[in-house]
C-alpha cells in the first residue's frame, strides 16, 4: 500500500486498497481519499488543481456523528411550486405522464393541486399551488429542476411535440456512455429534466 500517515488519518493512494477498505467504493485512479478512525470519509482532491470537493461518505454502523444525532428515516414525499393557471399546468403535467389525484382549497386564498405518476401510490409527488390574484412569479436563481425518467426519450419528445412541448435543446449526455437527457419548461417556466432510462 502506498500511503502516508498524518496523526490519526491515513492518505491512501492505491485505489485497490481503497476498494478493499470501503467494500467496493470506487474513485478515479488519480484521486486520494482520507480514512480516519476506522470510518471512511472520502475527500476528493482535484488532481493538481488544489480544489477540494466532497464526493461521498462511507461510514460504519454508527456513522461519523453517531446514530443518536440522526433523525429517524424521513422520506421525501413531494415537491411544491406555485402556478398561475391550473388548467394549463395540469394539461402540461398530464402530457408528462402525471395524473391529478386531488385538489385542496385553502379558504378563499389558494388551491393545491396534487399530482402523481402511475405507481406512486397514495402520496402525491407533485403539489401545484394556485394563489388567487397572482399572475406571475419570480423563479429566481435558486431553483434548478425536478427530474423524471423516460424509457424512450425520442418517442417521448415526439409525443410532447404533438402537444406543443419542445425541449430547450436536443438530447445530450453529460459524459461519454451516460444517459441521454434534455429539459422542458412548464407553463410557468419551471425546468423538468427528462432522463432516458430504458
Amino acid at each position: 500500500m502506498s500511503a502516508g500517515e498524518a496523526g490519526n488519518s491515513l492518505w491512501i493512494a492505491d485505489v485497490a486498497d481503497l476498494v478493499a477498505t470501503t467494500g467496493g467504493c470506487r474513485v478515479a485512479d488519480d484521486r486520494r481519499v482520507l480514512v480516519a478512525d476506522e470510518r471512511v470519509q472520502l475527500a476528493v482532491l482535484g488532481h493538481g488543481s488544489g480544489e477540494r470537493a466532497l464526493a461521498s461518505a462511507v461510514t460504519d454502523d454508527e456513522g461519523l456523528h453517531g446514530r443518536q444525532s440522526r433523525l429517524p428515516d424521513m422520506p421525501l414525499i413531494h415537491t411544491c411550486y406555485r402556478i398561475t393557471d391550473i388548467d394549463r399546468s395540469v394539461a402540461f403535467y398530464e402530457a408528462l405522464g402525471f395524473q391529478e389525484v386531488g385538489r385542496l382549497p385553502i379558504k378563499d386564498e389558494a388551491v393545491n393541486v396534487f399530482m402523481n405518476q402511475p405507481g406512486d401510490g397514495d402520496m402525491p409527488r407533485l403539489e401545484l399551488t394556485y394563489n388567487y390574484g397572482v399572475d406571475s412569479y419570480e423563479i429566481g436563481t435558486g431553483y434548478g429542476h425536478i427530474a423524471i425518467t423516460a424509457k424512450d426519450l425520442d418517442d417521448t419528445l415526439a409525443r410532447l411535440a404533438e402537444q406543443g412541448i419542445e425541449p430547450e435543446k436536443p438530447p445530450y449526455s453529460v459524459r461519454e456512455g451516460g444517459s441521454r437527457l434534455c429539459f422542458v419548461r412548464d407553463p410557468d417556466g419551471y425546468r423538468i429534466e427528462l432522463i432516458e432510462q430504458p
